[in-house]
């Protein structure tokens, strides 16, 4: 995630690759946590001096907030954190985007969350185990997500949150999509690949209005997991993304892609 003059993201090691922190720091500063001592974290996104991320412990997982200023740590209002399992959260103004898995986990939900007005707003949902959504960001106005059904057969959505409508971003047949994350004026970049993991990978490019442009190839072997996108003030959009290697759960680099818009 990148806001302002800071950087974070969510990093293992290789003597323990199952054990997740949230780190940030400012440009050209040292990194420090951002979850607590003993727990593990998902990193989510900054909006000003906010970062919203997961904290999770055994079985319980939570949304919160972390002050960049005075490095204090406060949980949502009600509506947000239950029983289950709140996951990925992004954040822009107001807004709050998170999945939310119940316990059985048969149930998964894209939500949207108001932090002014309490204002709750399921999206997309799945009641089937086989499949799976996963929250990408929410940037002004746009909200991506990707839903696979089942894995790893998974298409990328675009959401409005003033008009309500959602589109579904086209793609080839025997392709899946995931990735995904939109700048302000609802630029998706997101990744495409042949249904199997470093196989054929494409970084994409899609404006409204517009169609799929690529943006660059990834070797085989290599997949790309999150992404972040940020509209800079020059029109460029700069466009974050881990690019992991297949079947190796510490071999991950944070990448970023200087994009210019047609136009």
């Amino acid at each position: 995630a990148r806001g302002g003059v800071y950087l974070a993201w969510e990093q293992n090691t290789r003597a323990h690759p199952r054990w997740f922190n949230a780190f940030a720091r400012r440009d050209g500063g040292k990194r420090f946590r951002v979850n607590r001592r003993g727990s593990q974290g998902a990193m989510g996104g900054i909006d000003g001096n906010t970062i919203v991320y997961q904290e999770f412990k055994g079985s319980n997982a939570n949304i919160r907030f972390y002050n960049l200023t005075t490095g204090k740590r406060t949980n949502p209002a009600i509506y947000v954190n239950t029983r289950g399992w709140e996951y990925w959260p992004s954040i822009s103004g107001e807004w709050v985007l998170f999945g939310r898995r119940n316990i059985s986990a048969t149930r998964r939900k894209i939500i949207l969350y108001n932090r002014e007005t309490l204002n709750v707003r399921v999206i997309d949902e799945t009641t089937n185990i086989k499949s799976f959504i996963s929250p990408g960001q929410i940037n002004g106005d746009f909200v991506v997500w990707h839903r696979c059904r089942p894995v790893p057969n998974c298409n990328v959505y675009r959401y409005n949150i003033r008009t309500r409508l959602t589109r579904r971003i086209p793609r080839p047949p025997k392709s899946s999509q995931h990735a995904a994350s939109v700048t302000p004026d609802g630029t998706v970049y997101f990744a495409r690949s042949r249904r199997r993991c470093g196989i054929g990978v494409r970084l994409m490019r899609y404006p409204i209005g517009g169609q799929a442009e690529l943006l660059a190839k990834l070797p085989r072997g290599r997949d790309a997991g999150d992404s972040f996108a940020v509209a800079e003030p020059d029109g460029t959009h700069h466009f974050y993304f881990e690019r992991n290697v297949c079947n190796r759960p510490a071999r991950s680099d944070i990448l970023k892609i200087i994009d210019r818009p047609p136009g």
